[in-house]
């Protein structure tokens, strides 16, 4: 990604945040730290802008047929240095 991408690239990344042992598989979830990790601050800058419970009407969620006890929707902006 930091090939395809000139400098100041922004771009926008939704993720979800769960308890990966309730439910292996897509989507998967990613954390914070996870992504911190993932895109080292010498070459991007990673700013979170929201992470929010997306409410009881998810469908992954337990009361709705889903595995999950509980979900985090969240949004970040990654530019490339």
């Amino acid at each position: 990604m930091y090939t395809l991408l000139a400098p100041g690239a922004r771009t926008l990344l939704s993720y979800v945040t769960y308890d990966q042992s309730e439910m292996p598989g897509a989507p998967w979830s990613v954390s914070q730290a996870d992504l911190t990790e993932t895109f080292s601050a010498d070459r991007w800058e990673l700013e979170f802008v929201e992470e929010a419970a997306p409410g009881q009407t998810s469908r992954f969620l337990k009361p709705n047929g889903g595995q999950l006890t509980w979900i985090r929707d969240g949004v970040a902006f990654i530019t490339r240095k």
